[in-house]
């Protein structure tokens, strides 16, 4: 007769049969001692609520490697497992994906609201593009301002989308904002650490901060130096509008 131990266990995470007993002492009919089962349960667990702890910080590959490891370890995290890693997807505009994980949600209340969830996604993906493409043709206007509404919008739609991130930059240095234009250039640097637009942004952002420097020790200048500053500082938002037109 197997030997009865205290467990949390339905069944038996290896065999799949039933584990029986009352209040929580069962004995496993194919393998006995249930001690080893639990080890690996608690170690399941573990890995769902680090995988839960990564969606929070939007750690999504994080949660991907974690939940699908859980569900490796014991099959009854399975379920738990798919929501998880569904989320992410979802929060990291990965659709397809998402799709296909939710179709294997055995609940059926819980697939159709991870549907429905998959579909406000899917058009706030839309919307953020629409206000993002609207922002683009308002800066290369000149209507900054209005591309200014556009990407914020976009950005609370989609903070994902990395795009909208370096515009914001752009518009702002335009329109001296530079406070602003450091705080989204900081944003894509913890967001989107491999940027390649980092480099051209960095150096837009110096090129500006070069500028304000000058322009502060000669900013009481009288006469033709004056002239030459406001002069400078008209070609300086000419060139940041081109930097607008061509990207």
């Amino acid at each position: 007769m197997a030997d009865e131990v205290r467990s949390g266990l339905d069944s038996c995470p290896v065999c799949g049969k039933p584990l029986h007993g009352l209040e929580g002492v069962c004995s496993c009919p194919a393998r006995g001692e249930t001690g080893e089962f639990e080890a690996i349960v608690a170690s399941a667990r573990a890995d769902l609520d680090a995988a839960r702890s990564a969606l929070a910080r939007g750690d999504y590959r994080d949660v991907e490697l974690l939940a699908s490891r859980a569900a490796e370890k014991y099959g009854e995290a399975f379920q738990d497992s798919l929501e998880l890693r569904a989320t992410a997807m979802i929060k990291s505009a990965d659709f397809a994906g998402a799709a296909s994980l939710i179709e294997a949600i055995e609940d059926v209340e819980r697939r159709n609201i991870f549907k429905l969830d998959l579909t406000d996604a899917e058009g706030k993906d839309k919307a953020a593009k629409e206000r993002f493409n609207l922002a683009l043709t308002a800066a290369r206007d000149g209507r900054l301002k209005e591309a200014e509404t556009q990407l914020s919008e976009a950005v609370s739609l989609a903070p994902y989308l990395v795009e909208p991130y370096r515009l914001l930059v752009k518009v702002h240095a335009s329109l001296d904002s530079m406070d602003d234009a450091r705080y989204f250039f900081r944003a894509i640097e913890t967001r989107f650490p491999g940027d390649p637009a980092l480099f051209e942004l960095r150096r837009l952002l110096d090129e500006v901060s070069d500028f304000e420097e000058r322009e502060a020790k000669f900013r009481y200048s009288p006469g033709t130096l004056g002239l030459m500053l406001a002069a400078a500082q008209i070609v300086l938002i000419i060139v940041i509008l081109v930097v607008l037109l061509t990207r």
